[in-house]
């Protein structure tokens, strides 16, 4: 059976809803709209957070909130931070991928698939290997205060230097096949962590795709109380001719569609941190709903002229 929580889930969330209405409803109504960066981590904040700022008669947490645009580059997605931090390739441990592959059964978590173009997939991107972001949990920590500490102790290490990330640990993996690791990699899609069972053996997440926010840009003005996006229905897939299937069942995957992780031993081959897997429902979230930075979007637009003037070029030829 599907998994109630979806992708907009605090969009329906009756308190959450009364909470940002009073926010909005604020004198002289300067918080009634805000910029797209700034709407999804306000939404999808802590709601004792909201709750808080809400009724507290100080604007000044407010303000800063609303005018806070977590960027691509803040979350550590769509960009490559080790070039200018980190000289040097990333070496993959054999061990460690291995010891992936064998704790997932060597297939796909998601799909089941067992054949060639299987691979050993980061939760948080392997790019922040060595890299210390101390504002990034700065940051976080203003719209999660209360699990922020928990997600940054799942993924840095002391000992390289002020909060490193130590992307290559075990509880920082899971296999996947090259499709929906492609999309995962590129915030189409997210997993919705569930429960860790007792025995720390097995977990049960769910799947969902992610909204395309093309043409959307991060900058631009949306009413606070309401989903930009307006429909909230679970995606049946990522654009056109774009699905993924469970091998097993020979069934369609469709957002909200639970599946479990498991493992025969919890000590030497533990499971996936839920911490990071949460973390990163947020974050891959926001990443996707955000739309582009102005930056970003005039590239694109380069690179689409570029890719005219090629083709008129083929044509003259």
């Amino acid at each position: 059976m599907p998994e109630q929580v979806h992708i907009f889930s605090e969009f329906e969330d009756p308190e959450r809803i009364q909470y940002i209405n009073e926010i909005a409803a604020r004198q002289p109504g300067i918080f009634k709209t805000v910029r797209r960066a700034s709407l999804f981590p306000l939404w999808f904040a802590e709601k004792e957070l909201l709750r808080k700022i809400a009724t507290d008669a100080d604007n000044s947490h407010l303000q800063r909130l609303t005018t806070r645009q977590l960027q691509t580059p803040l979350l550590g997605l769509g960009y490559d931070p080790v070039a200018a931090t980190y000289s040097g390739e990333i070496k993959w441990d054999p061990a460690l991928v291995d010891n992936v592959l064998k704790r997932d059964q060597r297939q796909c978590v998601l799909t089941k698939y067992r054949q060639f173009g299987i691979e050993a997939a980061h939760i948080v991107p392997s790019k922040l290997h060595r890299y210390t972001q101390g504002f990034l949990w700065l940051v976080l920590s203003e719209y999660w205060p209360l699990k922020s500490k928990a997600w940054s102790e799942a993924i840095l290490r002391k000992g390289w230097g002020d909060n490193c990330f130590n992307t290559e640990r075990l509880t920082n993996m899971l296999t996947l096949n090259q499709m929906i690791h492609w999309h995962w990699e590129n915030c189409h899609c997210a997993f919705y962590p569930i429960r860790v069972a007792d025995d720390k053996k097995s977990m049960d997440l769910s799947f969902h795709w992610l909204p395309s926010a093309k043409g959307m840009k991060a900058s631009d003005w949306v009413h606070l109380d309401r989903n930009p996006f307006g429909d909230t229905r679970p995606l049946e897939a990522w654009g056109t001719n774009v699905a993924a299937f469970n091998v097993e069942t020979r069934q369609l995957i469709s957002s909200g569609d639970i599946f479990t992780i498991t493992t025969p031993d919890p000590e030497k081959l533990p499971l996936p941190s839920i911490e990071l897997l949460e973390m990163m429902w947020h974050l891959k979230r926001i990443a996707s709903m955000r739309g582009q930075d102005d930056e970003e979007e005039e590239k694109n637009e380069e690179d689409e002229d570029d890719d005219e003037e090629d083709e008129e070029d083929e044509t003259d030829e």
